[in-house]
């Protein structure tokens, strides 16, 4: 069996859930490949634990709009949906 470079821990080490990468790992490269862990299997994987922003429910719409724009090959998705929505930053 192939050894997932996460670790979960689930009691309450900090307050909430927690989550760190082993040692000897390049994590941008676990990232990219955990969107899709298996080339001849449909199976995807999404989520702020394989994000930049870990931690945060962006990371977790970072790692799907990137599996959106590089693995199902959907570029431009979100320049069509907002192209009809005014948004004002503030």
């Amino acid at each position: 069996a192939e050894r997932v470079p996460l670790s979960v821990r689930g009691n309450d080490a900090f307050g909430a859930g927690y989550h760190n990468f082993y040692s000897g790992y390049y994590i941008p490269s676990v990232m990219r490949s955990m969107r899709k862990p298996w080339k001849q299997e449909s199976l995807y994987i999404i989520g702020e634990a394989y994000s930049n922003q870990t931690g945060w429910v962006e990371g977790c719409f970072q790692t799907a709009d990137k599996l959106l724009q590089n693995s199902l090959d959907c570029k431009n998705m979100w320049k069509d949906i907002m192209k009809d929505i005014d948004c004002i930053m503030i």
